[in-house]
């Protein structure tokens, strides 16, 4: 690894302790670690996308141009986008707008940089012995996936208001509505299509 690779690992390494420090410090406030928040993410319609998206990733990899793409890292950036982009996006977007506090802000940032790219150039590293040189190609589109991601699994609906943005109530993540994923699916389509282009643009029988 060059110089400035080690001092960029270090860098986000460095990152990610202060913020995982962070969150347990405040644990009792953090919507990730409360049930309601895996109430929100159990919903059938988020499961069963989560798990038809995820398996396309994963088992794709293989088949692509890109060769620091295999099942393992399609898997566990799969995981962690399910897992990790609804909340980190959503107190991203509640720390910008003065829904949560603006220090929560840096947190949202690393678990979403590390979820979109720094794990996937630790995998890297750990596999082929170099930082990958598709880190930077890596960080743009994964976090174009995971912020499209976390869109689209913080989608609701009530039947008085329509579809809207979970994070942008006040009682965020709403873990006892519903939702209705016929009048979800038509506002989230365009989330799911630039994931799929994304995604797909990669196969080497499209090249």
């Amino acid at each position: 690894m060059s110089r400035s690779f080690a001092i960029y690992t270090w860098a986000w390494i460095t990152a990610m302790l202060l913020a995982a420090g962070y969150l347990f410090k405040t644990r009792s406030e953090q919507e990730i670690f409360k049930k309601r928040y895996y109430q929100f993410l159990a919903r059938p319609w988020k499961i069963t996308t989560f798990l038809l998206s995820g398996a396309g990733v994963t088992l794709l990899g293989p088949y692509t141009t890109d060769p620091t793409w295999d099942w393992v890292d399609g898997l566990f950036m799969s995981a962690l986008a399910f897992w990790t982009a609804p909340w980190a996006v959503g107190l991203a977007y509640r720390s910008l707008t003065g829904l949560a506090p603006k220090r929560d802000l840096f947190p949202a940032l690393a678990v979403w940089l590390f979820s979109a790219s720094w794990s996937y150039d630790l995998y890297l590293v750990w596999r082929d012995g170099s930082y990958p040189e598709t880190w930077w190609s890596n960080l743009i589109l994964s976090s174009i996936l995971y912020f499209c991601a976390g869109l689209f699994w913080s989608l609701n609906s009530e039947p008085s208001r329509g579809v809207f943005l979970a994070f942008r109530e006040n009682d965020w993540p709403q873990p006892d509505s519903p939702g209705n994923f016929k009048k979800v699916f038509w506002v989230g389509l365009p989330f799911m299509m630039v994931a799929a282009w994304l995604t797909l643009g990669f196969l080497k029988i499209l090249k």
